[in-house]
């Protein structure tokens, strides 16, 4: 009787499932799926402007969740900044940073973008929201100045690798013996199937010291502070605004507005209008389709399959711990 229910339960899902995609694509069809649009016009059709970008949450992919609105996008956020670098009538740029950080390698290509649109002889500047750790300030110090808000939550100047899963000790309980045959004696490394060994564990230091170094290089160019003293704050702690401001890490304390202010009176940009670069919400059937997979219910089985699909997927992660609870 209890196999029969759990089976109805199965169907009935699938059966949702499969209405649900046929009515996204029913909607697509019509409409087609929300894209990423940047607001900015050019020149000749608009004054010259101040514009304002918004970073918020984890730095990675493009990221959703079920029924919310809002979310990450990458690529919008490299293409309007590409954008940026190309127009003559985008004459600063604010940055608006509330992030616990994210991936190595996102947040490198947006402080690189942000260095490029510098180069052009514009000013950068940045205003700091709730939380802007980790690689949210990485990202920070690419701009001229940083206004932090007074109970912004920031620093964490360090990497973190993530998701290196032994799951050797489960297998062996169900039973299941898992052989390897590899070229390398290193190939396998992370693998979860057994043990790191000592000799992994350094290879692996050795990376994230390395891009550590590269963090703290960021904060020594971005911050005129030398290699030593970056050195010394960079420990991976969190700093509250007054902390920053007294080591050096921002460069004073204001909201938003203040940030604005800042700008205009510094840059002799007082006359100009501000400029949101926004992009087009996810549709509530985009995000259904983006959490389509998830719908199904999770058997043991297919439960230790998706553990087994994500191990040595780790990676760097400039991402403050903190943050997680946020998003």
């Amino acid at each position: 009787m209890q196999n029969r229910k759990v089976g109805l339960i199965i169907a009935l899902s699938s059966c949702l499932a499969c209405f649900l995609l046929f009515v996204i694509l029913i909607v697509n069809l019509i409409g087609g799926i929300g894209r990423s649009s940047i607001s900015h016009q050019s020149s000749s059709l608009l004054e010259d402007l101040i514009d304002v970008l918004s970073i918020e949450g984890g730095i990675g992919e493009t990221t959703s969740s079920m029924f919310a609105t809002s979310y990450y996008d990458h690529q919008f956020i490299i293409n309007s900044l590409s954008t940026l670098i190309d127009d003559p009538s985008s004459k600063g740029l604010i940055v608006f940073i509330d992030s616990p950080g994210g991936s190595v390698y996102h947040t490198d290509e947006i402080y690189l973008k942000l260095l490029e649109y510098k180069s052009t002889g514009r000013p950068v500047y940045a205003s700091f929201g709730s939380t802007a750790a980790s690689g949210g300030y990485y990202i920070g110090c690419a701009a001229d100045k940083i206004i932090c808000n007074r109970n912004t939550l920031t620093g964490s100047i360090g990497v973190i690798m993530q998701n290196i899963i032994d799951i050797s000790g489960l297998y062996e309980k169900l039973g299941i013996k898992v052989e390897t045959i590899t070229a390398g004696e290193n190939k396998a490394m992370g693998s979860g199937y057994e043990p790191l060994t000592d000799e992994q564990r350094t290879i692996l230091q050795s990376m994230l010291d390395e891009t550590h170094t590269q963090f703290i290089e960021v904060v020594s160019e971005g911050r005129n502070l030398s290699l030593e003293e970056a050195r010394k704050l960079a420990d991976g702690r969190i700093y509250t605004a007054k902390q920053a401001l007294e080591n050096g890490l921002v460069d004073q304390l204001g909201n938003f507005e203040d940030t604005v202010t800042i700008m205009r009176e510094s840059q002799d940009l007082m006359d100009l209008p501000l400029n949101y670069i926004e992009q087009a919400p996810l549709s509530f059937f985009d995000t259904l389709l983006l959490k389509l997979p998830n719908l199904t219910p999770k058997t043991e089985l297919s439960a230790i399959l998706e553990l087994e699909s994500n191990i040595n997927k780790f990676g760097y992660y400039c991402i403050s711990p903190l943050g997680n609870s946020s998003y």
